[in-house]
């Protein structure tokens, strides 16, 4: 399964994923946006976000042929 992660650094967010260069955006959502994307495409996929403390404030699964 592929992970994608949504990270805060600093006062920015970025997604990571095995294989992949980090990419960065000044707004959560917008990162949460772009790994939710990528998770689809590349199914299945989770997608996991981190508060600002590091603990996981969500997950969300990308299965074949469902979101």
């Amino acid at each position: 399964m592929n992970e994608y992660w949504v990270v805060p650094v600093g006062s920015s967010w970025l997604v990571r994923a095995d294989g992949r260069e980090p990419e960065e955006f000044d707004e959560k959502m917008r990162a949460i946006l772009r790994a939710e994307g990528l998770a689809k495409a590349n199914r299945p996929s989770e997608v996991i976000v981190l508060d600002r403390g590091g603990g996981i404030e969500q997950r969300r699964s990308f299965d074949e042929g469902r979101s």
